[in-house]
């Protein structure tokens, strides 16, 4: 996932062995001047489904960053994550879906970046 400087937030997606970028149907926001708050993608993870998966190994490019969530912290649930951006010393806008048990926030950069991970109460995966 890109989010370049004019706004116009964009992911590659693989194909066989290329890829191709696919834009988001959003308006572009730039990131000069950003204020507010934007969720970029969130989804739900089963805690056990990584292990069960055929990963590959990652490889990344300078300008990648890269979070590492331990799903083994949230027993069996779904993990619910959202990705985004805020304006910097602006947190208390973040609103999520679910109850937020970890985040990582990226001060080093304007807008900051944030990852949220958490569970919905009363929610379990089914085996």
């Amino acid at each position: 996932m890109t989010y370049p400087e004019d706004g116009r937030l964009h992911m590659t997606v693989k194909q066989h062995s290329g890829g191709r970028r696919v834009f988001v149907r959003k308006a572009p926001v730039p990131l000069a001047g950003f204020t507010g708050h934007r969720a970029l993608l969130a989804l739900g993870i089963g805690s056990t489904a990584l292990a069960e998966g055929d990963l590959k190994p990652f490889k990344h490019t300078p300008q990648d960053a890269v979070a590492f969530l331990d799903l083994r912290a949230f027993g069996d649930a779904m993990v619910w994550t959202e990705l985004g951006i805020v304006e910097p010393g602006q947190t208390h806008q973040l609103r999520f879906d679910f109850t937020v048990q970890q985040v990582l926030l990226v001060t080093s950069v304007s807008p900051w970046v944030y990852v949220a991970a958490g569970v919905n109460e009363g929610e379990i995966l089914r085996r």
